[in-house]
């Protein structure tokens, strides 16, 4: 069996992702090329530092968070 790298994850908003490399060992992809493990990241330190909890995102957050979520599905 051949071995595959991910060398840049565009999925920031994922659990598994750290400064946009994939911490998984193995990730299963579907027939559109979609990441079939990503976990949308809760609470916490999020991909662009800790937030205090109950805090309102910046406008810029959403927006990128948005931005991401369509490029996703636009390749459901």
């Amino acid at each position: 069996m051949g071995e595959c790298r991910i060398t840049d994850c565009a999925a920031t908003t994922c659990k598994h992702n750290k400064d946009r490399m994939c911490q998984l060992d193995r990730v299963t992809i579907d027939q559109n090329a979609k990441c079939n493990m990503f976990e949308k990241r809760s609470g916490g330190k999020g991909a662009y530092g800790s937030k205090p909890s109950g805090s309102v995102p910046t406008l810029s957050d959403s927006v990128r968070e948005m931005l991401q979520d369509s490029m996703r599905m636009r390749y459901k």
